[in-house]
């Protein structure tokens, strides 16, 4: 198997979303699979949230001898748009990310929801895959990462890494997957006091 390649899922991204995703990151992403969440302004449709694949490609670095041609890439929702990783962005320097991070430790219920998240999202990435790259994540010993850890790579369910990642989750999944991007909405939206 020929290990500076793999199989992916069909590129299906229109001419004006892909232009909009050009705009927005300053490249497409090469795992790129579909949109998978849309920005709710009015008057204003843009790309939000896109569903990558597992692997990507690196051709350019794989030639330099930087690194291998393909690689895991456990984070399957990336959060696209300028405007909300700007305001994401902004909760985490007012100290967001550590009081959700303690909310999170605080609620039995909510570490078993985030648990439920990370499961869910792991299973997801994996079940992605398809046969033949599975053969290959097999070969390159990449199964743990691409099938246990959980939103964006993290391993310790408990932990809160980031807060986009979450978001892009929540936003990708229809806002039903994840309780810290849920709390994100809210504290965007002004609903939740930031003393939990």
């Amino acid at each position: 198997m020929d290990q500076t390649r793999h199989e992916g899922l069909a590129c299906q991204v229109n001419e004006d979303d892909a232009r909009d995703i050009l705009e927005q990151l300053g490249y497409i992403p090469n795992n790129l699979v579909r949109v998978a969440s849309y920005t709710s302004k009015a008057n204003e449709h843009k790309v939000a949230v896109v569903l990558l694949y597992p692997l990507k490609s690196d051709l350019k670095a794989y030639k330099a001898k930087q690194r291998t041609a393909i690689e895991p890439f456990p984070t399957i929702y990336w959060l696209v748009s300028k405007d909300l990783k700007a305001r994401v962005s902004l909760l985490e320097s007012q100290g967001k990310l550590q009081e959700i991070q303690q909310r999170l430790k605080l609620s039995i219920e909510a570490l078993a929801s985030i648990k439920s998240s990370h499961e869910q999202y792991a299973s997801m990435r994996w079940n992605m895959l398809t046969e033949n790259d599975k053969f290959l994540v097999e070969k390159m010993k990449w199964r743990y990462p691409l099938q246990n850890v959980g939103i964006g790579g993290i391993q310790d369910f408990t932990y809160v890494k980031c807060l986009h990642v979450h978001y892009a989750h929540y936003l990708g999944s229809n806002g039903k997957e994840n309780i810290i991007g849920h709390w994100v909405q809210e504290l965007l939206d002004g609903q939740l006091s930031s003393d939990f």
